[in-house]
Parts: structure tokens; sequence; C-alpha cells
């Protein structure tokens, strides 16, 4: 069983994180035009969703004993 080195985890966060945030760019340029009117409900879903994944992802850590300085 190999063990992840936590460096690299965390590169392989960070890669998935800017990836996702590319993508919701190039998303967002090529349907600028259909989705105008709906900016401030896809703002308001994505600043809940990123909450509730930071929340989940602390409160796995906290059970798992597991400190990120």
């Amino acid at each position: 069983m190999t063990v992840a080195r936590p460096d690299r985890l965390r590169f392989a966060e960070l890669t998935s994180g800017v990836g996702a945030v590319v993508l919701g760019v190039g998303l967002g340029a090529l349907m600028a035009n259909r989705l105008a009117g709906f900016g401030l409900v896809i703002l308001a879903l994505e600043i809940t969703l990123h909450a509730w994944g930071m929340y989940d992802r602390h409160r796995q850590e906290n059970r798992r004993g597991i400190i990120d300085p």
C-alpha cells in the first residue's frame, strides 16, 4: 500500500481546483449570451456549493482527526 505525501496530495487538490475554475470560465464564455439573465442565481448557487463543500471537508477532517495547519 502506497501512502500519498501531503504535499503531493495538496498539489493534486490545487490542480483539480484550477481545472474546475478554467472549465467554468470556458463554459461561461461559450454560453455568455444564454446565461446573461441568470448571473446572480448562478453566483448564489456557486457560493452555496463552495460553502457546503468546505464545511463538509472540514467536518470530515475533524472526524478523522486530521489537522491542517
